[in-house]
Order: C-alpha cells, then structure tokens, then sequence
C-alpha cells in the first residue's frame, strides 16, 4: 500500500495520490491515481535573485570541491601569496628594459594596441572541440575556430591602419628575425648583394651582441644601417635575411633546435647569445638598466620620474621579502627541466596513442584533448623559438605541457570497460503484464 507522500513516475506519465487513495492507489491507474504529462523542472528565479542563490551555492560548494581538487588549490594560494608578497617588495611596479617605450610612446615600433584599447574581446576553444563525433564536423568547428582567432587580429590590424596607416600588427617584424638568423649564419661566408653586406656582423660580434643587442641596440649593424634610397630600408632587411636563410638553412634549423631544448636543461644559465637571466630573477634591491639596450636607460631618476606621473614613487624594497623571493626562486622554486622533458615524452605518446585500435571511447577522447594541448604547447613554443630563445617566452610550456601529460596518462593507462546499453525499466501494466517504460 502506498503512504500518501509517495508517487510513482514514469517516462510519461506521473501518478500524483489524491485525497481519497486508498488500497488501490498502488494499482497503476487505480482509483486516487491521477495520470498526465510529468512537471517539468520549477521555474527558475529571475534576475538577482537567481544570481544570488547559484552564488550562494556556488560558495557552499567550494570547501567540498578544495578538499577534492586540493593540489590544484594549494598551488593556487602559493601563487596568489607569491603574487602578493612581489607586489609588496618592489614599488613601483618592476620595470623591463622595454618599459618606457610602452610608457610614454611607441613611436610606431611595436604594436598599436598598447597605446589604443582594444574593446572586443574574444575567448574561445576548449577541449570540448577534438571530441566532436566526425571528421567533417571537426573540420568545420576547427574553421570557425581558426576564424574567431582571425577575427581579432584584422580588428587590430584594422584600428592599426586607421592610427598609423599600415594594416599590420607591427613593423617590427622584419627585425625579429634579422637577430635569429644574423646570430645562426656566418655571413660572412656567404655571397651578399653590395648594399646589404654593410647589415652583416661578424660571428664573434654577433654572439657578443645576441639576439636581443643585433636587434635593438644602437652599435649593432641593423641600428646603423643606412639604406641606399629613402623608403627602402625594410626591403633591403628582408633581403639581407632572406640570402641568410636560402643560403644555410641547416645552421638556422640547428639554432632554433638547440634553443628549443634549453627548456629542459638541469640548469637555468645564460647561454652564448642569450639575454642575461638575471632579468627573469629577483633581485635583492630594485632591478636597474642602465646600458640603454634600447636607446633608454632604465635608471633610479627614469624610475622615480615614472613613478611620480604614473604613481607608485620613487623605488624602493622590502629587502626581506625581496630576499625571500629571490631564494625561493634560485632555490627550486621553479619547474625543473627534466619534469618537463618527461611531460613533452608523455604527451608525444598520447598523442601517437590516437593510432590504436583497440582503446575505449574515454581513450579516445583523451588521446584528442592530448593532440590539442600538445600540438598546441609545440607551435607556441617553436615559434617563439624560431625568433629569440627568452626564458619569458617559455612560460606558455607551464600551462601546456603538463596537461597533455596529464590527458596521456588517461588516454595510456585508464582500462575501464565501457558500459554496456542500459535495458530499458518496466513497469506492471494493468492486467499483470510487464510494458516498456
């Protein structure tokens, strides 16, 4: 017999017990059994309200999902007091040996967006995208990915013509890889148009130069390079590069190859040609540049000055925590390189594991979030690489390589069966007879 609290549901239909049930209200369609469509969910609360109460839920929820997630959340409060205690150390906010260009004018050398505010924003992507069933519909998600990652860049470009009348990111390009390439090749070996010869350094300056120093500081070639005719600068750079590369490819890829792997070594150093690694490093008093690598110096007075007009005063140090983040970080406060060795070997083999036949649909799928986050980690970094070796230009390998570890080792060693097709439930029908519910 039925308690006057209970109903029975099925697929579609709803027993509700009325006033008068009695024995037979457990007989389906019996006397005090109601049928009809099932209640939909309850309406949800408009406005704030609903904001409030999935807020309120959303904060009951937290201390169960930080006990259950609670690496992830004890390497998030490590960064977030890192963040705070760099905050407090150094005042004003560092400053790079590029800050000021940035400050107070590009003059046209970098991109036009850090003096003009993009307003569109667009995110999108996630892993949901290398799940979708079927090859054409992957495709064509993957088209409209690759077209909402184009649309901001011709936004840019865009406002870039309208500001400075070049549709382009950053003239700048050309030079990037005048450093790369000046640095990788012997040009003095090779054969040179006339005007072009004067934009090669000798291998020995070069190294003593680096990447950055071929590129941007007033004694290097390209920074004293007169062009034959006005107007034909960029042209004759591209030139210059373009013999270099055409006429020793080898040393150029052999370059980019040993700078890819500097992200893996034992040890942090300065390579031969790199920029010094102490600009990447906590210092126990406030980092200075002096020598202007890029025609300015990043001195006490410039700093003091900034910090007058932008805020922030003159500089200055809490030496005990600008000590305690200098040994934090020289003392292993950082991700070793062979960790991360084994992280590209571990996403490489997921990767690979799409091959396999036999694997279940949970293989499948985190063998496809693996191809997305390792061919992802490997563009950015190689191509971060094809230009200039910066330890900061390796941080993307932080939040890259060890998910697709992470989604390689599921995709490897995960052996749950999959479930077999539920039956469907039946229900007594009247008259004794089981139905399909």
């Amino acid at each position: 017999m039925a308690r006057e609290d209970e109903y029975v549901a099925s697929k579609d239909t709803v027993r509700v017990p009325s006033a008068d049930a009695g024995p037979s209200a457990s007989v389906p369609g019996g006397a005090g059994t109601r049928t009809g469509p099932a209640p939909g969910p309850p309406p949800a609360a408009g406005g704030g309200r609903g904001l409030r109460k999935r807020g309120l839920a959303l904060a009951q929820r937290l201390p169960s999902l930080a006990r259950r997630h609670w690496l992830l959340a004890l390497l998030l409060a490590a960064g977030l007091m890192l963040r705070v205690a760099t905050q407090i150390a150094y005042r004003p906010a560092l400053f790079y040996i590029d800050s000021l260009r940035y400050l107070y004018d590009a003059h046209g050398a970098d991109p036009v967006g850090y003096r003009v505010l993009l307003k569109p924003l667009l995110l999108v992507g996630n892993l949901n995208l290398v799940a979708v069933p079927g090859w054409r519909r992957r495709l064509t998600q993957g088209a409209i990915l690759c077209a909402a990652f184009a649309l901001p860049i011709l936004v840019y470009c865009s406002v870039a013509l309208a500001v400075t009348g070049h549709f382009r990111l950053s003239y700048a390009g050309t030079n990037e890889f005048y450093g790369r390439l000046a640095l990788a090749v012997d040009c003095q070996k090779l054969a040179l148009p006339a005007d072009e010869r004067a934009l090669c350094p000798s291998h020995a300056r070069a190294v003593q130069l680096g990447i950055d120093g071929l590129e941007h500081n007033p004694a290097s070639p390209l920074r004293r390079y007169q062009a034959a005719h006005p107007g034909t600068f960029a042209a004759a750079v591209s030139g210059f590069n373009r013999h270099l590369l055409r006429q020793d490819p080898a040393a150029v890829a052999a370059a980019i190859g040993r700078d890819a792997l500097k992200l893996f070594a034992v040890k942090r150093v300065t390579a031969a040609g790199d920029g010094p690694i102490s600009r990447w490093q906590f210092q126990r008093g406030y980092p200075l540049y002096p020598n202007p690598l890029y025609a300015s110096a990043i001195t006490e007075q410039v700093v003091a000055k900034a910090g007058r007009q932008f805020g922030g005063g003159v500089p200055a140090v809490a030496v005990p925590l600008a000590s305690f983040l200098r040994g934090y970080q020289l003392g292993g406060g950082y991700t070793p390189g062979p960790l991360l060795a084994l992280a590209t070997l571990a996403g490489l083999a997921g990767t690979l594991s799409l091959a396999r036949r036999h694997a279940t649909s949970a293989q499948r799928d985190a063998a496809r979030a693996c191809l997305l986050t390792f061919t992802s980690a490997a563009a950015i970094l190689l191509i971060s690489d094809a230009f200039e070796f910066s330890w900061r230009y390796q941080l993307p390998a932080l939040v890259t390589l060890p998910p697709a570890a992470a989604l390689a080792i599921t995709a490897l060693f995960t052996h749950r069966r999959e479930a077999p097709p539920q039956q469907p439930a039946t229900v007594p029908a009247p008259g004794g007879q089981a139905r399909p519910n």
